[in-house]
């Protein structure tokens, strides 16, 4: 159980930057153009969603800098609506008043290189691409970890960082699951 708690998911690249396209139509246009973008990447049935929810709503709390929150809610085309809507994320990420994207079959986080669940993308106001990883330091952990202090400064300093932390929870899509 330890090994695969600390066995962290698959990466990709995101793309240096930001642009319309990589997004639903509108959801860029709403957003301010002095605050960073951030994007989360989340599996809706994963147990791992719900810290990085609460290490992501300490971060924007403990760096004061407002963002633009987007969640990107991995949600299968055949599934019954209302499939991403668990009480328990549901209440992790309502204090932060993101913007929530059912995202229908992982085309807009796959379009940011993200695999896996808890997969952070942090833009600048501008698009430069700051901050790509997780904020967690295993499957369903919650505390400090060097993720999250990562995305903390730069957010703070609108700076890139020069680490890519891995990223602990499920696959966002089902051939990486092996099924």
């Amino acid at each position: 159980m330890e090994r695969y708690e600390r066995t962290p998911g698959a990466q990709s690249r995101a793309p240096e930057l930001l642009t319309r396209r990589m997004l639903p139509a509108g959801v860029l246009e709403a957003a301010s153009k002095r605050q960073p973008v951030l994007l989360v990447a989340l599996h809706p049935q994963c147990t791992c969603s719900v810290a990085t929810m609460h290490a992501l709503r300490r971060i924007v709390e403990q760096s004061r800098v407002p963002a633009t929150i987007v969640l990107l809610m991995y949600t299968p085309q055949h599934l019954p609506e209302g499939w991403t809507q668990g009480e328990r994320l549901r209440r992790a990420f309502e204090p932060l008043h993101p913007r929530v994207i059912e995202d229908t079959n992982g085309r807009w986080a796959a379009g940011l290189g993200a695999r896996t669940s808890g997969e952070v993308v942090l833009y600048s106001p501008d698009g430069r691409l700051l901050f790509q990883g997780g904020i967690t330091n295993g499957r369903g952990h919650e505390g400090a970890s060097a993720g999250a202090d990562l995305l903390e400064l730069a957010m703070q300093s609108q700076e890139r960082t020069a680490w890519t932390p891995r990223i602990f929870g499920c696959a966002l899509f089902p051939a990486e699951h092996g099924a």
